[in-house]
């Protein structure tokens, strides 16, 4: 008689949560603004935007579900670079217009796989030596993230063994 484990499921948060944490860690403990991929250009177009944010866990607790977001594009560079967020949290970003000359910084493409976000995701900028935004905006959402990953790994770790341990007690019993 084969039993069922059903852990297919909780192998699979076994694997993926511990590698979100250790993705925000090492973006958290290794990344600055030198190993980040520097774009400077004249600014083409600024578009600043407040919509209502998707459902979302946090939706309740967002300013009434409001959400912020910049999109900036540069002269002769392909697409757009952008930053969102709820708002009053720094994702509306005034002081850059069309024509300023801007350093844009980026994640590098192997950066991508460490954590949560797009290539286009804007990690800091710059004008005429002032920052707009800083890179330590996204070191606290890589603690933030570490904290409720490493929470969930050991949450989830912890139960695969008990489920490991359980079921093999079990079949013992039946083999006696």
């Amino acid at each position: 008689m084969r039993i069922n484990r059903g852990d297919g499921i909780l192998k699979f948060m076994v694997i993926a949560f511990p590698l979100v944490f250790l993705g925000n860690m090492v973006e958290y403990f290794s990344v600055t603004k030198d190993n980040l991929k520097k774009i400077d250009g004249k600014v083409s177009d600024v578009i600043l935007k407040t919509y209502k944010c998707s459902k979302g866990f946090r939706g309740k607790y967002s300013g009434a579900g409001i959400c912020e977001k910049t999109i900036i594009k540069l002269e002769n560079v392909k697409g757009s670079f952008h930053v969102s967020d709820y708002s009053d949290r720094g994702a509306y970003i005034e002081g850059i217009q069309k024509g300023d000359e801007v350093s844009v910084y980026i994640r590098k493409w192997y950066q991508y796989i460490l954590t949560f976000g797009t290539g286009k995701d804007i990690y800091g900028l710059e004008k005429d030596g002032i920052s707009y935004y800083d890179i330590d905006r996204w070191k606290r959402s890589n603690m933030a993230f570490m904290i409720i990953f490493g929470i969930l790994t050991l949450f989830f770790g912890a139960l695969y063994i008990l489920q490991r341990v359980t079921i093999n007690e079990l079949l013992k019993g039946k083999r006696v």
